[in-house]
């Protein structure tokens, strides 16, 4: 490795330490009380809405969004009597993206979070679910939802409140996008298991370097699905840690795809593709080093880092197709691949524009995701079959010119080719001798 090599190894290495290792301890700093107790009914109805102690609307329905007046920075209150039908020990279940959040049960003080922002120089609120615990002898009782939130676009989102067993709002949650769940865990199980495979049955080559290069693919979709769905917070609950982790693999993907695509097919630009590819792992780096410092937020560059993304992989693609038209027939499935992969991107964002409830979940990019990484594992499995057969084949052949039929042992030829080798090594010390003998 030469010193320019050496030193940039080092500047990256100070900068991952001075900046993720913080961001990380950074996004941990995070209050969080809740009891998990939790039949789902939607406490739909019957709301009063408050700011400040002024009642804004006695008739509010939930899921709704408040664009005025500002909520921002005020103590927004949720009120309403709870159900008499409760008769055990139940739960409320409701997400926000606020910052702080009180519920008392009149007077009483029963779940608190706190997303400690004041003391984070990280100000970045994810959204989250509360389990709120509720004791036997609270129906008829006055409960309020405080709510507290530095974001304008935030404050006025309302989301819904369930009531009911815990087991019934887990079920809640996994029918909202326990799919994607579900689908984020088969990922990353499957590049950690096709990364093991690889590195024990190809071992070099391009198959080889393809296959790693597919499973860590899969592993930052995987991280990027798991950390999007809101079920994983029944097992992390802290959000913010989440998102970090879900950032991390959508800078590291660009690298990945180009990775395979390098390692795959004969494009051209490839030093372009090489470099320019390098471009998202340090702009995480410095956005971390940013966001560190109060100037911006990962969500902030989230729109435009997603635009820069689909811009480079269209120009990726392009090559690709260039290679195709060219000769490059294995390139075929990738493209195919990819265009399921982007129609059902713009299915998902189609339909997140379209009104709906909030826990009404889509799947069109979880499936797209599937057939996108079945595609290019079929690619995969053929190559790699043919690869094994092709050096099985030739490791027979081989043994066939080296090996005696009769005895199973070396005969002439690798003999020869043994002496070659003994007279060409360096040891001068070693001393040798032949034996002859008739069998």
């Amino acid at each position: 490795m030469s010193k320019t090599h050496k030193g940039m190894v080092l500047v990256l290495a100070v900068l991952i330490i001075g900046v993720l290792v913080p961001t990380w301890i950074d996004v941990s700093n995070i209050e969080l009380e809740s009891v998990w107790d939790g039949e789902a009914m939607n406490l739909r109805d019957g709301w009063t809405l408050s700011a400040d102690g002024v009642v804004l609307d006695d008739d509010f329905t939930l899921p709704r969004i408040v664009k005025t007046p500002d909520l921002s920075g005020k103590r927004v209150t949720l009120s309403r009597t709870i159900p008499s039908s409760y008769t055990a020990i139940r739960s409320l279940l409701f997400r926000t993206s606020q910052k702080r959040v009180k519920v008392y049960v009149d007077d009483r003080l029963t779940y608190s979070y706190d997303a400690n922002i004041d003391n984070r120089r990280i100000k970045l609120i994810g959204l989250i679910n509360h389990f709120v615990r509720l004791e036997e002898g609270d129906q008829g009782k006055t409960l309020n939802i405080e709510m507290i939130s530095n974001m304008p676009k935030s404050s006025g989102q309302f989301h819904e409140v369930y009531f009911g067993t815990r087991t019934a709002q887990i079920r809640r949650l996994f029918n909202y996008d326990g799919f994607s769940l579900v689908v984020g865990v088969f990922l990353i199980i499957n590049s950690l298991a096709t990364a093991i495979i690889a590195s024990r049955s190809l071992r070099n080559g391009k198959i080889y370097r393809g296959t790693l290069a597919l499973s860590s693919i899969e592993l930052c979709v995987g991280l990027w699905v798991c950390c999007g769905s809101m079920s994983t917070q029944l097992f992390i609950h802290n959000q913010l840690l989440l998102v970090v982790l879900a950032m991390t693999a959508l800078y590291m993907l660009p690298v990945c795809v180009t990775w395979f695509v390098l390692s795959m097919y004969s494009i051209p630009l490839r030093r372009f593709f090489m470099i320019s590819t390098l471009f998202f792992p340090i702009a995480f780096i410095v956005v971390s080093a940013l966001q560190l410092l109060g100037v911006i937020t990962y969500i902030t560059v989230l729109i435009p880092l997603a635009v820069l993304f689909f811009c480079y992989l269209l120009i990726l693609l392009g090559a690709v197709m260039h290679a195709y038209r060219k000769g490059e027939k294995n390139a075929k499935p990738f493209l195919v691949a990819t265009g399921f992969l982007f129609a059902s991107t713009v299915g998902e964002l189609t339909l997140l524009i379209l009104p709906h409830p909030t826990f009404i979940n889509i799947q069109p990019l979880n499936i797209g995701v599937l057939l996108f990484g079945s595609i290019l594992y079929s690619q995969i499995l053929t190559q790699g079959v043919h690869f094994l057969e092709e050096r099985g084949r030739k490791e027979y052949l081989q043994s066939l010119a080296y090996t005696d039929a009769l005895t199973g042992l070396g005969n002439r030829r690798a003999f020869d080719e043994e002496l070659i080798r003994l007279a060409k090594s360096d040891s001068k010390e070693k001393q040798y001798g032949i034996v002859v003998f008739d069998v």
